[in-house]
């Protein structure tokens, strides 16, 4: 395994949702405008028993305030092999704050000592800390910083029109606002229990282009644009999520599949498990001083450029 391409998965495991959308519908390469039908259709959807809860469970744990969050990811990186991750932490939604400790150890041909990152972030903005890194940074300079707005304004994204959070937000909860966006058949699964608490599992397909129609009339534009050039970079509009509701209408637990660019001529494929729990919990988190941080966000924008296909 290149250097380059450990640095990448590394990256990828560290930033949950960083890879944007996308799944493995390589049948729907490109999007189409949100059409009335479009619209038509996703109220249908919306008026059944089981949409309905999709949408309200969601609304109902984004505004519960703060919460903890346990993650697990696999991603599948092609002839790089398959690789996990895990995480623990804690987020708010509401105020679109968090942080996490990652374990990557899981990632062979990591440096000893490297498997641990702590990430903070607040809106666009994320914070990085590892042993992976730190020995490159400048005297003084412990943590690196990103801003996802910025960076991703430079692929033709503004992820400020996609809603709270944003597509491609730090904030693993962000697959809350994309519930609102499923479309076609939503199966029940059946009743599963998450941590010792009765849940109903259900399955859907999400359906990023409809995601647009979510956002603020003044926003639609950039945030229809911002979705197709997401969907042009992930090569598909669609991803299937798994989500269990338990009878307070509340995400207990979600599952995701997305798709990014791993190298130019690679696509990794990550599935994503978390779970939500400890509801009510008052989420803490201190940003690092500018004095130890050094800003690398003009860097990953060129690195994501690169990956473009």
């Amino acid at each position: 395994m290149t250097p380059r391409t450990l640095a990448v998965i590394a990256a990828l495991a560290a930033t949950p949702l960083l890879a944007g959308c996308g799944g493995d519908d390589d049948a729907a390469r490109t999007t189409t405008a949100t059409t009335a039908a479009d619209t038509a259709t996703t109220g249908r959807i919306g008026s059944g028993a089981t949409a309905a809860n999709l949408v309200e469970a969601s609304n109902r744990t984004t505004q519960l305030g703060g919460m903890r969050i346990a993650l697990k990811q696999q991603i599948d990186a092609g002839g790089e092999g398959s690789f996990s991750s895990t995480a623990a932490g804690e987020v708010d939604p509401k105020a679109q704050t968090g942080s996490m400790v990652l374990d990557m150890s899981g990632i062979p041909g990591l440096p000893a000592g490297a498997g641990k990152q702590e990430v903070r972030f607040k809106g666009f903005v994320s914070y990085m800390r590892s042993s992976l890194f730190s020995s490159q940074l400048p005297q003084g300079k412990s943590w690196i910083r990103i801003d996802l707005g910025k960076a991703s304004k430079s692929l033709g994204i503004d992820l400020g029109s996609l809603g709270a959070g944003g597509a491609g937000s730090s904030d693993p909860t962000q697959a809350l606002q994309y519930l609102k966006a499923a479309t076609g058949d939503i199966e029940t699964v059946g009743k599963e229990d998450v941590r010792g608490e009765p849940t109903t599992h259900y399955r859907a397909t999400i359906d990023y282009a409809r995601y647009p129609s979510l956002a603020k009339p003044a926003d639609r534009a950039a945030a229809k644009a911002g979705v197709e050039q997401l969907i042009k970079l992930s090569g598909s509009r669609t991803s299937p999520m798994e989500v269990w509701v338990d009878g307070d209408g509340r995400v207990r637990r979600i599952r995701q599949t997305v798709g990014t660019q791993l190298t130019p001529g690679k696509k990794a494929t990550i599935t994503q498990d978390y779970e939500l729990y400890d509801f009510g919990h008052q989420v803490d988190v201190q940003l690092p001083p500018d004095s130890e941080v050094q800003d690398l966000t003009d860097l990953a924008g060129d690195a994501s450029k690169s990956l473009t296909p």
